[in-house]
């Protein structure tokens, strides 16, 4: 047999790690997204052009398959206009995050664009609305009025990924965890190994049927991003099972367990980083915080499952001690656990909700409120029964606390499917709605001798008209102005950094009167920091910074309050209880001997009746 303190040290270890992780995860992360998202488009949603477009260009944050990307153009009496076929930036490109489509010659009017593509590492399928005129104003139609959940054929494929993949990393847990208690229920150790075994065959299962069908619906074969984190999490169900078949029995001997056993670890992580990927971002921020969430959510979910079908039978035939120290040796994993679910699980949303009427307007949002209520009644009842098992006292709704909670957890998991194969609302349509006024009117600054004003109108996402006047108070005059170039900026940069960094700008066109216009589109309304360089013969370059906030299009970036800090306290939240938690729980370890197993000896003191196990 092995020694059990050996294998729990890699699982506390491993916790450890995971927790060490998450913090370099907060440090470092920015708002993830789920799936591609729309960042520019030319046409921008909501441009007045003076001139019929030629084509389309729709640029993404990641990859998407162009093969799947389609485009549908129709005019304001509804018809469709026949549209060339997409294709990447490079001839030939599969994947490609700019795509691009031919327009036929379009009259003067509105016209409404509706494009949808898959993102190439998760076959997510992604889809917006445009619309612009030519020769006449239109308002921005935004993205589709909802953001919705998976469909039920993906969603039912996810979730059994998910929650096979959970339950087999539970068995490896509780098998560990429960060692020396284990001997004396048999049948609990038989339990927890077919267990586990079965969780591999319906992960195995749902992973093959969720390829199946997302290589049906887009019609195209799966990219190789996705077949490498889909494989992943293939191979590691599978080393998940054999490494609980180890570790229960005399097959390996001590050592060879004990590597089982680090082995298994190992195959939930990777596991995890598969089934993340599937269903998130890939990101480096997002890829660290959905590993972490997919594992720690299956060390809490995979291990409640399994502890269930072995401490209600027990708990049936009169083992209440062995119960009771089957729950409190799962809390001293189940507990960090839940902390760092709950943790990265807020960091993600804050960047895949980020609006309130996101989460209160959507579909997806309200499955993820939904979410959160149950995650919250989990942890209650979970408390509570943890509490009780604490304290030794005869507990007859142990078994109804525990069905409750792992009912919660699994209508969790299963929502969690359907959240990872839907479309979250993060694009601009769903965007905080900004709290900074628009800049408005002509706004002037000096540089030596110049007095230098600038407008920018209509000041909306789309075609605009820049303004430069550049008035010489030096009498006589050095000479004239010979060139005015303008960079726009892109937002991204403050204005000690844009004055720094090297300009792109635009040479503006001379009319005269001192007048210099710039003609060019504008894409998004983040505040920007405008450049304006003036060029004389003889005199050095003279720069001038204006701080620009450009309005948003009607129509778009009307979510309402910023949930962005809401998130971040939600996880801060959850470090600092789980952190009360565990110095709680050393001091009592201190009083009262500094074993990992004195709740185990306490209640060894109750005589055990191991019933027909």
């Amino acid at each position: 047999m092995t020694r059990p303190g050996v294998m729990a040290r890699i699982l506390w270890r491993a916790g450890a790690l995971l927790g060490t992780a998450l913090l370099v995860g907060i440090a470092t992360a920015a708002p993830v997204q789920a799936h591609a998202v729309l960042v520019s488009s030319n046409p921008v949603d909501g441009a007045q052009l003076d001139r019929a477009p030629g084509s389309l260009v729709l640029t993404f944050d990641e990859d998407v398959d162009v093969a799947s990307t389609t485009v549908q153009l129709l005019d304001e009496s509804g018809d469709v206009l026949s549209t060339g076929r997409p294709a990447g930036a490079e001839p030939g490109a599969g994947e490609s995050t700019v795509v691009s489509a031919a327009f036929p010659v379009l009259a003067e009017g509105r016209y409404l664009l509706r494009w949808q593509t898959v993102t190439s590492d998760d076959f997510h399928p992604v889809n917006g609305a445009l619309s612009f005129g030519v020769g006449v104003p239109v308002v921005a139609a935004g993205s589709s009025s909802d953001r919705a959940v998976g469909g039920p054929l993906e969603t039912g494929a996810r979730s059994l990924g998910f929650l096979g993949y959970m339950v087999a990393v539970g068995g490896l847990v509780l098998l560990v965890l429960l060692r020396p208690i284990l001997a004396r229920r048999p049948t609990a150790e038989r339990t927890l190994v077919q267990g586990a075994t079965l969780g591999a065959v319906l992960s195995l299962t749902g992973l093959v049927s969720l390829e199946a069908w997302l290589s049906i619906r887009s019609s195209t074969a799966p990219s190789s991003s996705f077949l490498v984190f889909w494989g992943t999490a293939v191979v590691s169900v599978m080393v998940l099972a054999l490494a609980s078949m180890l570790v229960s029995g005399d097959y390996v001997g001590r050592t060879g367990a004990a590597v089982a056993g680090g082995l298994g670890v190992v195959a939930s992580v990777a596991g995890a980083w598969g089934l993340g990927h599937l269903g998130h971002g890939s990101t480096n921020a997002g890829s660290l915080l959905s590993t972490l969430h997919v594992v720690a959510t299956a060390w809490w979910a995979g291990g409640l499952a399994l502890l269930v079908t072995v401490a209600v039978p027990a708990q049936r035939q009169g083992s209440r001690a062995w119960v009771h120290v089957a729950i409190l040796r799962f809390g001293r994993i189940a507990v960090p656990a839940v902390v760092v679910s709950v943790a990265s699980g807020a960091l993600l949303a804050r960047g895949l909700v980020p609006s309130w009427e996101g989460l209160t307007g959507t579909t997806y949002g309200r499955a993820l409120t939904t979410k959160l209520v149950l995650v919250a009644l989990a942890i209650l009842l979970g408390a509570v029964t943890a509490l009780r098992a604490r304290r030794r006292r005869p507990d007859t709704r142990i078994s109804m606390r525990l069905m409750g909670e792992l009912t919660a957890v699994v209508v969790v998991v299963l929502l969690a499917a359907a959240l990872s194969g839907g479309q979250p609302p993060d694009d601009r349509r769903w965007a905080p709605t900004s709290q900074e006024s628009a800049t408005q009117g002509v706004h002037s600054a000096e540089t030596a001798d110049l007095v230098v004003t600038l407008a920018i109108a209509p000041n909306l996402p789309g075609a605009n008209f820049t303004s430069v006047h550049v008035l010489d108070t030096r009498r006589p005059s050095p000479g004239p102005v010979d060139e005015v170039l303008v960079d726009l900026g892109d937002g991204t940069l403050t204005a000690a950094e844009r004055q720094k960094a090297a300009p792109s700008p635009q040479q503006a066109t001379d009319p005269g009167d001192d007048e210099w216009i710039l003609a060019e589109q504008i894409d998004g309304s983040q505040s920007r920091v405008v450049r304006v360089v003036v060029r004389r013969t003889g005199w050095d370059d003279s720069v001038v910074l204006f701080p620009w906030k450009v309005a948003p299009s009607p129509g778009t970036e009307l979510g309402g309050a910023d949930l962005a800090g809401w998130w971040v306290l939600l996880a801060a939240s959850a470090l600092v209880g789980g952190a009360a938690i565990a110095l709680t729980a050393s001091r009592r370890l201190r009083r009262r001997g500094d074993s990992v197993d004195v709740d185990l000896r306490e209640q060894m003191r109750v005589p055990i009746d191991v019933g027909a196990g």
